[in-house]
């Protein structure tokens, strides 16, 4: 009997479910709707009804812009998933102070539809006409701007200024809305875009937008200068982005502050290294795996010294600011210049902190650098220490290959060396006094009998090559027979 009872009920219910929703009324109708916005975009939150457990519920959205349909799709609710809170998001192409956005949702289960629920949101305009405003905009993207006119205004035309985008279309949104959408084929060629929107026998009005990339960064690369901390380079093309939209770094996950595109952290170890760069735009990650004891780009010597100098060779010293370098195995690369010409040397050794300079010029002022790389593993050579200035010392010179020559009435002398002396004026020598001869006293030694007459007031000599020139200038007398 309590069987019959318990079945008759049962069926009673299940007809009043079926009269009810066969009248249009289902218990699967979305609640506690709530639509909310950021920036552009429309964020709808609702639930379940509670007694819709047993099968999939279909939800389907129609989103409008001034009352007119712009979009509609559906959402599947897995069982699982019923009487949780749900949430969808919507970006629309229009600024919200534009025009009412609205969103419908009704759901579907079964064969039965529930009826439509609407919310509807409209930012405040503030008393601005054009809109967005302060907005960054991506180059590539299209991008749609809106001009709101009072009733007594004849709307005429929206541009960008100077900026030329492609594929400009203005469309009537309302009686008192107008939109201007194009792609953003180019970046800007200033810092800000002004949108301007035209009132026939009234001007214009108008708002600053920002033109730009998201971070453009690429071709990481990490090495170390000290063993002990990691430093990581990249180069990076333009965004168009001032300093109100800068880009922020981050490397293998801590944030850093960028000098010139370059990061550098303590490290432990590792070999592989990913660069975030995000701006309001986007973001990108760059990643280098290396092993940092392979890529060492060493400091410069430090306290550049010439141990002892003499007319043709010097020894230099110098010492390293890194405790690590020692252990190293290390080429240095040292560059001499006696002011005209520069010659490279190179020389190798484990920890080298010194070096030899051989086949220098005596009395002579050399200027000296040194930098330095790894022998094993090399990756790029190091900074340059700072020049270090050396005077030789002065040397005895050899002997002269002297020979006399009769010609005509008079004695040509003549002698071979390896330099031969030629004018200088005093105030072009850069070399002491140690290194000016006097002629005549050179002749007077090879013929003490008929001492040669030289032109007075000849200028002091240097060595030179042009043999020539210095027998013409200086000329010797005749010499007398008796």
């Amino acid at each position: 009997m309590i069987a019959w009872l318990l079945l008759l009920s049962l069926l009673s219910k299940s007809t009043q479910d079926q009269q009810g929703e066969e009248n249009g009324v289902s218990h699967c109708e979305p609640q506690n709707l709530n639509l909310t916005s950021s920036d552009q975009m429309l964020m709808l939150t609702w639930e379940d009804d509670p007694l819709c457990s047993r099968g999939v519920l279909i939800y389907e959205f129609v989103v409008l812009i001034a009352d007119k349909a712009v979009h509609s799709e559906e959402v599947a609710v897995e069982p699982a998933q019923i009487r949780s809170r749900h949430s969808w998001n919507w970006t629309s192409h229009l600024p919200l102070e534009c025009a009412f956005h609205s969103v419908r949702l009704r759901s579907q289960y079964g064969n039965y539809t529930s009826q439509w629920k609407e919310e509807r949101i409209r930012k405040q305009s503030g008393g601005f006409r054009v809109f967005p405003r302060n907005k960054v905009l991506e180059v590539g993207t299209n991008a749609t701007f809106c001009c709101i006119v009072s009733p007594n205004e004849e709307f005429y035309f929206m541009n960008l200024g100077k900026y030329r985008g492609t594929n400009n279309i203005t469309t009537k949104i309302s009686e008192d809305v107008y939109a201007l959408t194009l792609h953003l084929s180019q970046p800007p060629s200033h810092t800000s875009t002004d949108v301007y929107c035209n009132i026939k026998g009234q001007g214009h009005n108008g708002a600053s937008n920002f033109i730009g990339y998201p971070p453009r960064a690429y071709d990481l690369q990490c090495e170390t200068r000290d063993l002990k901390s990691v430093e990581c380079m990249w180069k990076e093309k333009k965004t168009y982005l001032t300093n109100k939209h800068p880009t922020t770094y981050w490397l293998g996950g801590r944030k850093c502050q960028p000098v010139v595109y370059s990061c550098s952290q303590p490290f432990a170890g590792e070999k592989n290294w990913t660069l975030t760069a995000e701006n309001v735009l986007g973001k990108v990650e760059l990643q280098d795996r290396a092993d940092l004891k392979e890529r060492v780009h060493m400091f410069a010597p430090e306290e550049l010294t010439a141990l002892t100098v003499n007319a043709r060779n010097v020894s230099l010293k110098w010492k390293w600011t890194e405790k690590h370098y020692s252990s190293l195995n290390i080429t240095c690369l040292i560059n001499v210049s006696d002011g005209e010409t520069h010659n490279i040397r190179s020389i190798s050794g484990a920890g080298l902190n010194a070096a030899p300079i051989n086949n220098l010029t005596p009395n002579w002022r050399h200027s000296v650098k040194v930098q330095c790389g790894t022998a094993q593993h090399f990756w790029k050579w190091g900074d340059w220490s700072k020049t270090l200035e050396i005077h030789t010392k002065a040397d005895v010179p050899d002997a002269l290959d002297v020979w006399m020559m009769m010609k005509e009435d008079h004695t040509v002398v003549i002698w071979k060396t390896e330099r031969v002396l030629c004018p200088l004026p005093l105030d072009e020598n850069p070399h002491s006094e140690e290194d000016i001869t006097v002629i005549p006293e050179l002749l007077y030694i090879y013929n003490k009998e008929a001492p040669a007459h030289v032109q007075p007031g000849l200028p002091a000599f240097r060595y030179n090559s042009d043999l020539q020139w210095f027998l013409q200038q200086a000329a010797i007398a005749p010499q007398s027979t008796h």
